[in-house]
């Protein structure tokens, strides 16, 4: 009886461990869905690159998967769909929380055993030889007691029109670039001010801005959308950076890697970028719902031209549930955001 004893024991956890799951299970999920910014210098606050760089964060991972806070996607991908979406299935998070409730475990992570090679992340994601790099100096952060949003005005040294293509903004220091909004001050007269208190950054429009995990901007480049912005001779770059409260002390030397048209280049479209839409009266009563609302008129913009909506940026902090865009005399705009 002993005998049988032992091996109905060996059998019963021979049949348990064939159904958990290893890391070689999952790696290529988190690979897929998580390391875009869950790498070093990728603007998250931990890697998940390999087995014991994930496996600390088990209990985190799965409660940020099963209350839906990770990975972060707000637009409602009922209403429609984007390119690049920043989603998991349904299968993919029940594999990774089974690995999870399996106690997380390793396995043979070797790629000859079919765990699958981890992605590679250059801090350059644009390829070729940008038409200019502009830095700001090296600076330490002055965000001791509360954020800092510092903004640096950088010389183009442009001496004729140029048509933006592309551009790349590359955090100095991941850790502590919380944002960095981007605009053009076509005179040319802004100055730096490093006071911590830039909330309202000078130049006549917006090019675009960084937050961890944004791509680079790479804009339409055929026929009939050829498409891009125009950087006037003599402009400067303002980088507006929010640096977050307790990074005081800490370096940075954030820059932008600009790709232009070919000088002289014909047919492009020029893409305007604004804030258009901005409501500043968001009073809000205790226990109440409340709806906000603002318009553009937009044959301001280009002279009555005909307008073609590249993208949108809808933008709220904490209390805010929805964001709706609507083209008034058309149909809704195909965007739809929950926050």
């Amino acid at each position: 009886m002993k005998k049988l004893y032992t091996l109905f024991l060996i059998t019963g956890i021979s049949l348990s461990a064939s159904a958990q799951l290893v890391y070689k299970d999952v790696a290529g999920i988190f690979y897929n869905r998580c390391t875009k910014c869950h790498h070093n210098g990728g603007g998250a606050p931990f890697s998940m690159m390999n087995y014991s760089e994930t496996y600390p964060w088990s209990s985190l991972i799965q409660t940020d998967l099963t209350t839906g806070k990770m990975p972060v996607w707000p637009p409602d991908t009922t209403y429609t769909r984007f390119l690049h979406e920043r989603i998991i299935t349904v299968s993919e998070k029940n594999a990774i929380l089974n690995w999870i409730s399996s106690v997380s475990q390793m396995g043979d992570t070797t790629i000859a055993n079919g765990c699958p090679p981890a992605p590679v992340y250059l801090q350059n994601q644009l390829y070729g030889t940008p038409s200019l790099v502009l830095q700001i100096p090296t600076f330490t952060s002055n965000a001791s007691s509360a954020d800092a949003y510092n903004c640096f005005s950088l010389p183009t040294g442009l001496t004729q029109d140029r048509y933006l293509r592309a551009f790349e903004i590359v955090p100095g220091n991941p850790a502590i670039v919380h944002h960095v909004v981007v605009t053009v001050d076509t005179v040319g007269n802004s100055t730096n001010d490093l006071s911590g208190l830039c909330y309202n950054q000078p130049g006549d429009f917006g090019i675009g801005g960084y937050a961890p995990g944004s791509p680079p901007s790479v804009f339409p480049g055929v026929a009939p959308l050829k498409a891009g912005m125009r950087i006037k001779a003599g402009s400067k770059l303002v980088l507006q950076i929010h640096y977050p409260i307790g990074s005081a002390g800490q370096v940075d030397s954030t820059k932008i890697r600009l790709y232009f048209y070919p000088a002289g280049m014909p047919g492009i479209r020029d893409i305007y970028s604004s804030v258009f839409l901005q409501n500043w009266s968001l009073f809000i009563p205790a226990n109440t719902t409340m709806t906000f609302t603002a318009q553009k008129t937009v044959n301001s913009i280009a002279s009555g031209s005909d307008i073609s909506l590249y993208a949108a940026f809808p933008h709220c902090h904490g209390v805010c549930t929805s964001i709706v865009n609507y083209a008034l005399t058309t149909e809704p705009l195909p965007f739809h955001l929950f926050a």
